[in-house]
């Protein structure tokens, strides 16, 4: 925004200062009888010098106002404020994160559990059908599209952690 500011700024005092070198140079060849050409002429140029003088004024005074909050107490108090709401939203990333870590490994523990019990499942019945399996049958089969998801997310996300601490 200062930047900006400061470019409208140099800007508008090079085309003042043109402006002003254009009426200075129409004045001097100035003649009785080019008067009549000349005065249009003249005119415009010094409207629009007039108008630009409005607004590098404007500009100058939004420079200042702008300087003046960037050196205040209240934008280092703000600043301050976003500091700390990106390390609180950077904290509780974290712990997102941890908590579907955890989540991820209870589901595959789950996943271990039910393996173990169409294991055994199989074993006592003969049954070799996937709907026979626990796995297959809801709660489970939500319960693995779950984990399929989490590892999924989890594992494109290594690199987060990185960030993250």
């Amino acid at each position: 925004m200062l930047k900006e500011l400061q470019q409208k700024i140099q800007f508008l005092q090079e085309r003042k200062e043109r402006l002003s070198s254009s009426i200075e140079e129409l004045k001097s060849k100035l003649t009785e009888n080019s008067i009549e050409q000349v005065a249009e002429q003249l005119n415009s140029l010094e409207t629009q010098l007039q108008l630009t003088e409005i607004a590098l004024q404007n500009n100058q005074e939004k420079l200042r106002e702008q300087e003046k909050f960037f050196s205040s107490k209240e934008y280092a108090d703000k600043q301050k404020q976003l500091e700390k709401l990106r390390e609180q939203a950077q904290k509780e990333t974290v712990k997102v994160f941890e908590t579907l870590q955890v989540v991820h490994k209870q589901t595959q523990e789950i996943h271990n559990k039910l393996k173990q019990h169409d294991k055994l499942h199989k074993e006592l019945t003969g049954e070799t059908m996937y709907f026979s399996t626990a796995q297959g049958v809801q709660p489970f089969a939500w319960l693995g599209t779950v984990d399929s998801s989490l590892k999924s997310l989890l594992y494109q996300t290594t690199w987060l952690r990185d960030k993250l601490n």
